[in-house]
């Protein structure tokens, strides 16, 4: 493999990781926003609150496990089992 090919994995598997880490983040927030959405909207108790934020935060768990999955087939895939 020469270094231009070296480098653009490497810079894929950067990005990868990135977007896994900006999804972590995301799962929490949109749980929020649709829980506070449907308490205010059909008058719900504020557990709904609360399951829909530990919803967020199980899916982008979930996602986050399979970004990273992908990222170290893609380097095993390559040669490398380091």
């Amino acid at each position: 493999m020469n270094q231009k090919e070296e480098t653009y994995r490497r810079i894929k598997i950067a990005g990868m990781l990135f977007f896994a880490a900006f999804v972590l983040a995301s799962g929490p927030i949109a749980g929020y926003l649709i829980g506070a959405y449907l308490k205010d909207k059909f008058a719900l108790s504020a557990s709904i609150l609360s399951i829909s934020i530990i919803a967020g935060i199980l899916v982008s768990a979930l996602e986050a496990a399979r970004i990273i999955r992908l990222v170290i087939m893609s380097d095993k895939r390559k040669g490398r089992t380091s």
